[in-house]
């Protein structure tokens, strides 16, 4: 396939596996306000604000590094730890909120729900680093094969937990498998980056953050946040 036709592929793949994610958080959604309170669905829309502003830090700031360096073999372990850093301090930064919503208001509800939705941040970070590496690779059919397997499960498992009674217990399981499945995938596809010594990597972590563009950012949005 030469060049142009194969971009025109690329760019169709894009369009259908974004259409297709997209409906199925759309699903999700109509059916979550078929069988959740408006107060529920307020609770979940509440938590995840904070957890969505994280995410976006991820994907748009060392992710984003990453797809750009010019020298991936030397940055991609550093993007990883500065990844990893930045899901750890958010992350506590979420718990700290999370804290302070305990003792000023009744949202006690929103507070647990930042909790346990706090710790997904790491999955995150790792998912995004492996997403990074695979677009910088020229790897879209997998990348966009690995999105829409994992947003159609989540999806599946989701519905089948909202008809089971679970309520808002069914938003918040669905999280966690949507971030581990798609990096299972791509660590299977991928070779891991060289470890540097736990000094070294704590150097170039910080190194890294300083480089990120972490004000710029996208989301993925919806009831899988």
């Amino acid at each position: 396939m030469n060049r142009p036709l194969g971009s025109a592929a690329d760019a169709l793949l894009a369009m259908a596996a974004r259409g297709g994610t997209q409906l199925f958080v759309l699903t999700v959604t109509l059916v979550a306000t078929r069988y959740l309170s408006p107060g529920d669905v307020g609770v979940f829309a509440l938590a995840t604000v904070f957890i969505t502003v994280v995410r976006n830090l991820l994907y748009a700031g060392p992710a984003e590094f990453l797809l750009k360096t010019p020298d991936a073999d030397r940055d991609e372990a550093d993007c990883l730890a500065a990844m990893m850093v930045t899901a750890l301090l958010a992350s506590a930064a979420v718990a700290g909120l999370a804290a302070g919503l305990f003792v000023t208001s009744g949202a006690e509800d929103v507070a647990w729900l930042m909790l346990i939705l706090a710790p997904s941040n790491l999955v995150a970070a790792l998912t995004s680093w492996s997403e990074a590496l695979l677009l910088r690779g020229h790897r879209l059919q997998a990348f966009y094969a690995a999105a829409v397997v994992t947003e159609l499960a989540s999806a599946i498992a989701a519905i089948t937990l909202l008809l089971a009674g679970w309520q808002l217990g069914a938003l918040v399981v669905q999280v966690y498998p949507r971030m581990t499945l798609p990096f299972i995938t791509n660590a299977l596809l991928l070779p891991w980056p060289r470890l540097r010594r736990p000094e070294a990597a704590g150097r170039h972590a910080a190194a890294a953050l300083v480089r990120q563009p972490l004000w710029r950012g996208g989301s993925r949005g919806g009831f899988g946040v």
